[in-house]
C-alpha cells in the first residue's frame, strides 16, 4: 500500500509548483512528514489520503495506485483529517477560531460560548 501511494504521491510532487512548506501548511503536516511519504518511510492514514487527494484534485483510488483515471471521480468535498472541516467548507478565519477555541483553557471556552450564544446577529 505505501509503495503505491509513494509512487503516485511522488508523481504529484514532481508536478507541484509550490514548496514543501506551502504543502505542509495546506495539509497541516510537517515538511518531514511529506518527505517521509515521498520516500515511502511512512504512509498516511486514510483520512489524510483523502485530504491529499482533495488537495491535488485526484481520486483516492488513483492515489492508492489503482489503475483508474486520475480524476475519474472527486474526493469528498468535506474532509475532517484533523477534526476540522475542509478549507473550502469554512473560511480561514473560522478555521483559526475553531483551532484557537480547542487550544483554550476550559474556562475561556466557556466565556467564548457565553459571548457567542448571547450576542447573536439580529436578523
Amino acid at each position: 500500500m505505501s509503495n503505491d501511494f509513494q509512487t503516485r504521491f511522488s508523481e504529484l510532487l514532481d508536478e507541484y509548483t509550490g514548496s514543501y512548506g506551502d504543502l505542509s501548511k495546506a495539509l497541516n503536516v510537517s515538511k518531514q512528514t511529506i518527505s517521509a511519504w515521498r520516500t515511502g518511510a511512512r504512509s498516511p492514514k486514510t483520512p489524510m489520503i483523502e485530504h491529499v487527494a482533495h488537495f491535488f484534485n485526484v481520486c483516492v483510488p488513483w492515489l492508492m495506485g489503482l489503475d483508474v483515471e486520475r480524476d475519474s471521480y472527486a474526493a469528498p468535498q468535506v474532509i475532517s483529517f484533523d477534526g476540522l472541516p475542509a478549507r473550502d467548507s469554512i473560511t480561514d478565519e473560522e478555521r483559526m477560531l475553531i483551532a484557537a477555541y480547542r487550544e483554550a483553557r476550559t474556562e475561556y471556552q466557556a466565556i467564548v460560548m457565553e459571548i457567542l450564544t448571547n450576542h447573536k446577529k439580529e436578523d
